[in-house]
C-alpha cells in the first residue's frame, strides 16, 4: 500500500465522491485498509500516545 514513510498509521481509501463547497471540493472517501506499524501498537488495540503529541499541541491553540 502507498504511504508516506514517516506515518506510523496509513489508510487506504477508495474514492466515494467529490463535493463542490463553494470554490473548493470536500473529497469522501471509504476506509478499504489500515496498516499500523508496530511502534504505533500500545497493546490492547490501543495507539501509543506518545505519537500523537505534536498533533494535540497544534490542535490545541
Amino acid at each position: 500500500m502507498p504511504s508516506v514513510f514517516e506515518a506510523p498509521i496509513a489508510f487506504e481509501l477508495k474514492l466515494d465522491r467529490i463535493i463542490p463547497v463553494g470554490g473548493d471540493h470536500l473529497v469522501l472517501g471509504i476506509v478499504e485498509r489500515v496498516q499500523v506499524d508496530s511502534s504505533a501498537n500500545a497493546g490492547n488495540y490501543k495507539t501509543a500516545g506518545e505519537l500523537w503529541k505534536a498533533w494535540l499541541e497544534i490542535t490545541r491553540d
